[in-house]
């Protein structure tokens, strides 16, 4: 029997692995290979995709970062709250979509004293001289950016300073009024269930 050296014995193990590791694969390994690269891709698309969508869907995404703060723990939140109400209620009056700043700033400053509220009540800017004062801190509270309850800008054609009130304040508004008058909802329904009947003449006519 012919000994072969050394040198020619490892090469044949090493030609040997070589053909091990890397012979062709049978199709259907191939394809099942290639199946599970591409769902483990399409699976992590799906997952980036749905991460980036809860973030954008995030209401902090979507509100200025100061948006809940006249309303968190602090002694002014019942006023802001109200003062906000009443500046809905103005628009609600309203067929424009912008208000004159001294039309709100005087329906406030009214209300402010009517209601006695203290001239110390804004604790950021200190004492105010009157009513009016205090009424112009507030609106310029929630007319900042980072606060966006309401936007300012100037009428181009009388140069007068106007209030908008923002996507987000209304709909602020519309739900803090609903929180303080919950009765108000059960109604609409009453009289939507009331009008639905006489609309439908079978109920009625027996």
């Amino acid at each position: 029997m012919q000994i072969r050296p050394v040198s020619d014995s490892c090469e044949m193990l090493e030609h040997g692995f070589k053909n091990i590791l890397y012979r062709p694969q049978h199709k259907s390994d191939i394809y099942d290979a290639t199946l599970d690269v591409t769902l483990n891709g399409t699976e992590k698309s799906m997952r980036e995709n749905m991460d980036l969508t809860r973030q954008k869907n995030n209401v902090f995404n979507a509100i200025p970062e100061n948006f809940f703060n006249y309303l968190a723990s602090n002694s002014n939140q019942r006023l802001y709250s109200r003062c906000l109400r009443l500046i809905y209620e103005q628009y609600e009056r309203e067929i424009s979509y912008r208000i004159p700043r001294n039309q709100i700033r005087d329906a406030l400053a009214i209300y402010l004293l009517e209601n006695h509220v203290s001239l110390e009540a804004d604790e950021e800017t200190g004492p105010m001289k009157n009513h009016t004062e205090l009424a112009t801190s507030i609106l310029r509270k929630f007319c900042a950016k980072n606060v966006g309850w309401l936007e300012e800008e100037n009428d181009d054609a009388t140069y007068e300073k106007q209030i908008m009130i923002t996507e987000q304040g209304l709909l602020l508004a519309e739900f803090l009024i609903q929180l303080e008058r919950p009765e108000k909802e059960e109604y609409s329904g009453y009289i939507f269930n009331i009008y639905n009947t006489f609309q439908n003449e079978e109920l009625w006519r027996e």
